[in-house]
């Protein structure tokens, strides 16, 4: 038994409401430290999870079949919730099958977690452009020319859209 636990049932020990009490914060306790010592052990396993997850996704979106694709990418997001990519591409299935609300906000959720996201920046800017806001499209060019001086498959990709030029593939990013 704990030294802690031993004290914590001398403790009042008139009151038997208090030392039950306190038998069950404890005990809590200790099973949410075991279950958080369970997570920990299982994260790397998540990680080569949903690695290999995204690359199927990936196949999938470039193959169009964007269901598939995004069955795969809400395992991922319900395993990572802060995964900016997976975000990304869940707006970008989303759009390719003209589900333009959810496919906004995916695009927000990504450029929340990562506001320098540039596939998600490329990919909203195609939104806009799917929307006729052009002139938002144009803000998400200028944020990639300042991310990317030098150039980049994103900023490659929304050029090509603000010209008409529009492809179906992902971006590896």
């Amino acid at each position: 038994m704990y030294p802690s636990i031993s004290w914590l049932l001398q403790v009042n020990s008139h009151n038997r409401r208090t030392k039950t009490s306190c038998v069950v914060v404890v005990c809590l306790s200790a099973f949410l430290f075991g279950l958080s010592q369970v997570a920990i052990a299982d994260s790397g396993t998540n990680a080569i999870d949903a690695s290999e997850t995204m690359r199927e996704a990936r196949k999938l979106i470039d193959g169009q079949k964007y269901k598939g694709a995004l069955r795969k990418l809400r395992k991922i997001v319900a395993l990572e919730p802060f995964n900016a990519d997976a975000w990304s591409l869940i707006g970008f299935s989303e759009r390719k099958q003209a589900r333009l609300v959810k496919a906004e906000k995916a695009y927000k959720k990504a450029l929340k977690l990562d506001p320098d996201h540039q596939g998600a920046l490329s990919y909203q800017g195609e939104l806009f452009l799917q929307q006729n806001r052009r002139e938002l499209a144009e803000a998400n060019r200028e944020k990639l020319a300042q991310l990317c001086p030098q150039g980049c498959k994103a900023l490659e990709a929304l050029d090509a859209a603000l010209d008409g030029n529009s492809t179906n593939k992902s971006l590896d990013y």
